[in-house]
């Protein structure tokens, strides 16, 4: 088996949606939600957007025909949103019209900084009319402490990541000791502030750091959740669950696992690692 096969198989849950509810209904058997992604990125005509559009409607009746404890996660360059904001409301809109009849939050995840304002303005623009939609900010951009900011005065659900794609020093800390500073800053005032906060990091120093803020503010249970990706520090994600922390795992899956792994190791030689790190901890 090839390398890039090895990590797919670890982190990716499979190329067909049976596999995809297989993964989660053993992590919900194990206390924990998920939030699912369908593989894809930078789609540049309107049929394929079209498609990512349908797969997301099967994958919400999927959710609600298995009584899963899910919700979805999508990146809008997949729905046109590089084609035509307007197509691309059009079409993510009756994704989200289909999950708020089934009482499913919709989450936006965040791309390269190309991307980065046009999908908080297509978020704020579908969030006028649905309510069940949140956004991913990402911590190494100098702009987030505004956009967290921003985040807060509107009530937003955000989940604050670290940022996993290659950006310049102009625009983006360089060094992961700052990465990791401006996250536990943002992270916090998000705990204190904010309506819901989706804290997603695998750093077990980071996690320990947060639940102690946690407990130092008395922040309920209900206004955060620990986010992680599937297959990435399982050992940490049981002990959170099995603690009865509200723990999110990102499961994606498609038939393109390798233009996934291909497209996030060329950017950083950082995303290699990471998931070699990760790659023979033991299955849950």
């Amino acid at each position: 088996m090839g390398i890039m096969a090895l990590l797919a198989r670890r982190f990716v849950a499979g190329e067909d949606r049976k596999s995809m509810i297989d993964a989660l209904r053993l992590l919900n058997k194990n206390g924990m939600s998920a939030t699912i992604d369908f593989l894809g990125e930078n789609v540049n005509n309107r049929e394929t957007a079209l498609s990512f559009g349908d797969e997301y409607l099967r994958i919400l009746e999927d959710i609600s025909d298995n009584k899963l404890n899910a919700n979805v996660s999508v990146k809008l360059s997949c729905f046109g949103l590089e084609i035509d904001p307007d197509f691309c409301f059009e079409n993510f809109l009756r994704v989200v019209d289909k999950a708020d009849e089934k009482n499913i939050f919709v989450r936006i995840d965040m791309e390269g900084s190309g991307l980065t304002q046009a999908t908080i303005d297509m978020f704020e623009r579908v969030k006028t009319v649905r309510s069940n939609v949140g956004i991913v900010l990402q911590a190494y951009l100098y702009r987030t402490e505004a956009d967290v900011g921003h985040a807060i005065e509107r009530k937003d659900s955000v989940r604050l990541c670290k940022g996993a794609y290659k950006e310049p020093p102009e625009i983006a800390f360089a060094e992961m000791e700052d990465v990791n500073a401006n996250y536990e800053k943002l992270a916090t005032r998000l705990l204190q502030e904010g309506v819901h906060a989706a804290i997603a990091t695998h750093d077990n120093a980071m996690i320990d750091r947060l639940q102690a803020y946690i407990h130092d503010n008395a922040i309920h249970r209900s206004r955060y959740e620990w986010q992680m990706l599937y297959g990435i520090n399982r050992s940490r994600q049981l002990e959170l669950a099995q603690a009865g922390e509200n723990i999110r795992i990102y499961v994606p899956y498609g038939s393109d696992w390798m233009g996934y792994f291909m497209r996030r190791i060329a950017e950083r030689k950082e995303n290699l690692l990471f998931v070699l790190k990760h790659l023979f901890e033991k299955r849950i």
